[in-house]
């Protein structure tokens, strides 16, 4: 794999200097591509391994190659090489890869590993270029679901429709399966990354069917567009026990994980208007799931509702420089049939969940006071059930071809940060409710 790695390095390094860093087109396939390299610091947790001390292990290498086979059939396909923290670690993977026929402007067909529709800038999140911000907002976006998110194995469906003196319409709805490698930051994220629990491991995860779709209406004002998309997975995973837990789980204990429901709804609206851009979009997701441990079921069906919105805006004050912000927000909650018995309020007005005694002092204060984990293993660490994040962001157009982005974030709240990437420490402490985070970025494009 590292062969593959070096072998894609090179040909980008080719292709840069070959075209003086403009796209190719080599007997009618255009090659394009870009090369990423960033820095992430964070104050206290990891917002990836290793952020607390600051890291270099956020990059990115895409080189796409498309072909107009006739005036209506396209082919094309990306290969990107990333690495974020221990997510990726370079190896290369292929990031959509299809074929497009145009039958009218109405309907079009592609198949092959499309690109699932998912808010407004999902479909185009990998191109740095086209975005202000190093991170796109983590309450519609998170990263750490990014992979999941991204493509479709399979097929579908799109168009474009006219509707004279009221915009246009656009449409798309894609179906099939998904390859997701095992990866238990990925799994606890499928289920809501409310939890401390890192004493299981992944060993797989399966798709059984996937679907997205999405309406976008540019209305008749000039630089409005309004969308909504929606998606649906069913998975089911294998894990196992990696730490004796009594009387729960003991180490090789094997963990399935049944997903009857990953669905998002994602409402969307973005008013661009001369050198300024506003917008704000709104995603509901739920999350419908059984746990069972060994032969024995692990309670019922675990139902996780999440909330996340965001507004922001960026402004262009000169060719080479743009001034860009956003507020971003995030919950989640546990509505299952058994969430009722689950926890039963203090007399204080909390959230106590039964049978799990206070800590020294009582239960700290909390947002709402709500203490819940997923699965049954309880957490009442403040904040592991929503985030909020007011982030800052600066980009230099360097040329044509190069941008560098500055990037500040105040955090409160942990939800979406994985146990895994956050160990314990000495004191036996693992979050910090309120924190930061800078970042620093540079993309090639050619």
């Amino acid at each position: 794999m590292r062969v593959s790695v070096v072998a894609l390095y090179i040909i980008t390094v080719i292709c840069v200097f070959a075209s003086d860093v403009h796209a190719l087109d080599i007997k009618g396939v255009g090659i394009h591509g870009f090369f990423s390299q960033g820095y992430v610091r964070t104050t206290d947790n990891n917002f990836f391994a290793g952020t607390d001390k600051g890291s270099f292990q956020f990059n990115e290498l895409d080189i796409n190659l498309s072909r107009d086979l006739t005036d209506r059939l396209r082919i094309g396909a990306q290969f990107i090489s990333k690495d974020y923290g221990t997510t990726g670690n370079h190896k290369v993977e292929i990031d959509w890869a299809y074929a497009d026929y145009l039958l009218t402007d109405w309907l079009g067909v592609r198949a092959g590993k499309v690109k699932a529709p998912h808010g407004l800038y999902n479909q185009t999140r990998d191109v740095d270029m086209l975005r202000t911000y190093v991170f796109l907002p983590q309450s519609v976006y998170p990263e750490i679901l990014r992979d999941s998110t991204l493509s479709i194995l399979g097929g579908g469906i799109y168009g474009n429709i006219d509707l004279k003196n009221f915009g246009g319409l656009s449409y798309q709805a894609a179906i099939g399966k998904q390859d997701i490698e095992p990866n238990e930051r990925t799994m606890q994220a499928f289920m809501d990354t409310t939890s401390n629990n890192d004493m299981i491991h992944n060993d797989s995860i399966d798709v059984d069917s996937k679907y997205a779709g999405g309406l976008e209406w540019r209305t008749p004002l000039d630089g409005l567009r309004v969308s909504w998309t929606i998606g649906n997975t069913k998975l089911s995973a294998l894990s196992h026990a990696i730490e004796d837990d009594p009387p729960m789980m003991t180490i090789g204990d094997k963990v399935y994980q049944d997903f009857d429901k990953f669905q998002y709804l994602v409402y969307s609206a973005e008013y661009a208007w001369k050198y300024l851009t506003i917008s704000g979009e709104f995603m509901k997701t739920e999350r419908a799931f059984s746990i069972e441990m060994g032969d024995e079921a692990h309670g019922d069906n675990e139902v996780i509702k999440s909330d996340g919105w965001y507004a922001g805006s960026s402004y262009r004050f000169t060719d080479w420089f743009v001034l860009g912000a956003y507020y971003s927000r995030s919950e989640s909650r546990n509505v299952g049939a058994d969430a009722a018995d689950a926890y039963a309020p203090d007399p204080g007005g909390r959230d106590n969940p039964p049978g799990v005694p206070n800590p020294p002092g009582g239960l700290p204060p909390d947002r709402g006071g709500r203490f819940f984990d997923v699965g049954g293993m309880v957490s009442a660490t403040p904040g592991r059930d929503y985030q909020k994040d007011l982030c800052l962001t600066t980009r230099f157009d360097i040329n044509q071809h190069t941008i560098f982005k500055l990037e500040g974030h105040s955090f409160k709240g942990t939800n979406g940060l994985s146990p895994l990437d956050n160990p314990e420490d000495e004191k036996g402490n693992r979050w910090t409710n309120e924190w930061k985070m800078f970042a620093a970025k540079i993309t090639l494009r050619f």
